[in-house]
């Protein structure tokens, strides 16, 4: 397992991640955007990614590697509703280079500091059915599946994919 370095993203960053996010979404097929999404509207992706960024109810952690260029991101989102204020959901991915080397581990291990300290009981993800070693991923760490959502995603080619529901629960000795 390598040593990635785990930061939030800055204004400073916003262009990196940008360009980062554009091709995790080019290698993966997975991800909710298409890569002609992940292109669009260079000046708008800039802001909604500040608007992350500087949201509390947010956070936008990166991985950096030895290189110093990013290799991986992780956005955990706190719901902001009273009666869901314990909830928060889960975005993440890294480049297919390092897949397997302990970058996606570090910044979940990272992000669940941020839970903690928000007192998040609940934490949301869903992930395509077929994504099996993201799955494998979710699944050592303490995720369990609850349900499917059949044809929930539909493909750039029209195939319609299912998405499984998955979600764990934290507890002080999580």
């Amino acid at each position: 397992m390598n040593n990635f370095h785990i930061r939030q993203w800055s204004g400073d960053t916003v262009q990196d991640f940008i360009e980062l996010r554009q091709k995790i979404v080019s290698e993966c097929p997975y991800m909710l955007l298409t890569p002609e999404e992940a292109d669009e509207n260079t000046s708008q992706q800039k802001q909604s990614t500040l608007t992350l960024i500087e949201s509390p109810h947010r956070l936008l952690l990166g991985a950096w590697g030895q290189r110093e260029f990013p290799v991986g991101f992780a956005l955990f989102t706190r719901h902001a509703n009273r009666k869901s204020i314990h909830r928060a959901s889960l975005v993440i991915g890294t480049l297919r280079e390092v897949h397997g080397t302990g970058a996606a581990h570090q910044l979940f291990d990272e992000g669940l500091k941020w839970l903690r300290k928000n007192h998040i009981i609940r934490l949301d993800l869903t992930v395509v059915s077929e994504n099996l070693r993201a799955i494998s991923f979710y699944r050592r760490k303490g995720f369990e599946i609850e349900g499917k959502l059949i044809k929930s995603i539909k493909q750039p080619d029209g195939q319609l994919l299912d998405e499984l529901s998955m979600s764990m629960i934290l507890n002080a000795g999580s």
